[in-house]
Order: C-alpha cells, then structure tokens, then sequence
C-alpha cells in the first residue's frame, strides 16, 4: 500500500516523501539498514524545505546509517570476489555465461518492447475508426493476445516479481554485484558478450587475494561492532562474528572476536 501510494500517478511530493519515509522505517524496524537507508535517500532528494525538524531528524538517522551501508557494501562486493575465485575455471566459465545470458535476455526484452510498441502504434492507426475502441494499444484485445502469445514464447510463466526475468534467483547474488565488482560499467558494448572479458578481471596473484580478504575481515568485524554497540542488534552481530572467525582470519581478530561474541551470548542468555 504505502509502495503503490508513493508511485501513484496523481501523488504529490509531500506524499510521496511520507510514503518512502514510511517504507524507510519498516525496513529499520526490521534490522535491514541498507534497503532504510535507500528509502531515506529517496525521502531527502525530494526537493522541500531542508530545515524542518522532521527532516533534520531524518538526515541525522540517515547519517548514522553511512558506516553499516557502507561496511555491508565492502562485504557484498569481497565476498563476491572471492567466491567467484574460488570457483574452478569450468565453473567460472559456466557462471559467466549465465551472466552474459541474463545481458542478452535484457538486450532482447528491450528490443521486443520497442516492436511490441511499433505493432501498437500501427494497430492504432490502421483500425476501424467505427470500431469505438480506444487509441491505445491495450484497448486493442488482438494487439494484447499477440503481445502475450510473444511473451509466454519467450519467456514462460513468470510470476509477478521484481528480476522476474531470472528463473534462478540464485545468480543474482552475484550478477547483481558483477557491475561494481568486476567493473563491468567500464566494459565496451563490443565486448560485453565475450566470456573472456570477465575471466580475464577474477584476481589470480595471491598478494591481491589476500587483500581482498583482509579488506572483508575487517569489514566482518566493524559491522559485528556497530551491529552489537550502536544498534543493540546481537543475534546479527553474533552471526558477523562467527562469520569471520570461519574465515580464520589474523591473529589480531581473534581475540577481540570472542571476547564481543561472548557478550553477545550473556545478551541471549545461552552461556
């Protein structure tokens, strides 16, 4: 309700800032500080009056979310890294593929949409001007039943859902985070099909691996302390922790580790 009020077509701004506002503190409510802090980005970038105390408040709860956004950003993208090399070459080469599938199915979606549009605007000026229907494409059954007939040829069922293109939801871990992680943005139109592109960015020196898992470690650490200090949130800042001691990290983690994963146990009573 409150998704469908902030995009309704008639909605004014002042609305939709409540609605995204709204959104916003659902999601903080249930620990899930990125996707709050998103809805608050939305909220502030509506042009309106900055020095009310309703957005003042807001920007400050918006602030104290920068360093969890941004330590949860760090594990995302490492952890992807270093999954992607962990894999052996037929599998990196098997992923990469499905990654360039999921490209080239958004390339063909695009270019059916554009051909269901033309098709529309034809219908629109060739049909019976007695007919009573109306100009726009969906008024039109036999322009919609060609539209769908299309889309179950190429697509199947699909359930209403956002990615409703992946059958496999299970790649989207990674090909989510493919752009950033392995500077896909950077890549030519030219060679975003080629698998070689993407194989040839997976880190392979054990010196830049092994930054990388440092660069994760900490980052596992600082968000088991804000999870634990700032927000009061112990069963994620345990499961940060336990996390990071899987990864046997250095020396210099696995002391203070323990030490605010035990306090996080006294919190749950289960020591």
């Amino acid at each position: 309700m409150l998704f469908r009020s902030a995009h309704a077509r008639d909605a004014q701004q002042f609305q939709i800032g409540l609605a995204y506002e709204e959104l916003g503190n659902l999601q903080f409510n249930k620990a899930n500080y990125v996707a709050a802090g998103s809805y608050y980005d939305s909220v502030l970038q509506i042009p309106q009056n900055r020095n009310t105390k309703r957005i003042r408040r807001l920007e400050r709860k918006r602030k104290n979310l920068e360093e969890v956004i941004y330590f949860e950003k760090v594990t995302q993208v490492t952890d992807s890294v270093l999954w992607v090399v962990s894999m052996s070459k037929e599998e990196q080469v098997a992923f990469f593929q499905d990654y360039i599938d999921e490209l080239k199915a958004i390339d063909e979606a695009a270019l059916q949409k554009n051909i269901n549009s033309g098709f529309g605007s034809f219908i629109d000026t060739n049909k019976d001007k007695s007919s009573g229907k109306g100009k726009w494409y969906f008024y039109n059954t036999q322009a919609v039943g060609f539209g769908a007939q299309e889309f179950q040829q190429v697509w199947g069922d699909r359930p209403l859902e956002d990615n409703w293109r992946l059958s496999d939801k299970s790649v989207l871990s990674i090909a989510g985070a493919a752009d950033e992680v392995f500077g896909v943005a950077e890549i030519e139109d030219s060679e975003k099909f080629d698998i070689d592109t993407y194989l040839n960015r997976i880190p392979t020196e054990q010196r830049e691996i092994d930054s990388i898992s440092g660069e994760r470690n900490e980052a596992y650490y600082q968000l088991g302390l804000i999870y634990k200090e700032q927000f009061k949130q112990y069963d994620i800042a345990s499961n940060k922790f336990e996390d990071l001691l899987s990864f046997s990290p250095d020396e210099k983690y696995i002391l203070p580790t323990k030490y605010h994963l035990y306090k996080c146990y006294i919190e749950f009573n289960t020591i």
